[in-house]
């Protein structure tokens, strides 16, 4: 629902899950495990609403992709979602002399 967040910890990308049973029927108050990668945070365990749907946010401090997989019984997809570094807290990391001593020539 919601991609390319800044990785700033705070901000989420937010996916979401729909429960069914093998007819296609929405089930309510199911217990969805979730795991994401990359450093990213996820709530462990999500329960769907009365429509069979669940929203999973995501958060992450390391810019780049996460797969975020949700998992119920034997079924499981993963999706990626990308975080952006955080241009609002944008710093000199590093300042280096990269060529030094040259000859006062003109």
């Amino acid at each position: 629902i919601k991609d390319g967040s800044e990785a700033d910890g705070s901000t989420a990308n937010t996916l979401q899950v729909k429960v069914t049973d093998a007819n296609g029927n929405t089930l309510a108050g199911q217990t969805v495990s979730v795991l994401a990668g990359n450093s990213a945070t996820v709530t462990p365990t999500v329960t769907t609403k009365p429509d069979g749907t669940v929203e999973i946010s995501v958060t992450s401090q390391t810019a780049g992709i996460s797969a975020v997989t949700a998992s119920i019984n034997s079924s499981s997809q993963s999706r990626n979602v990308t975080f952006i570094a955080d241009v609002r807290t944008a710093k000199i990391a590093d300042l280096v002399v990269i060529k030094d001593d040259s000859v006062a020539d003109g």
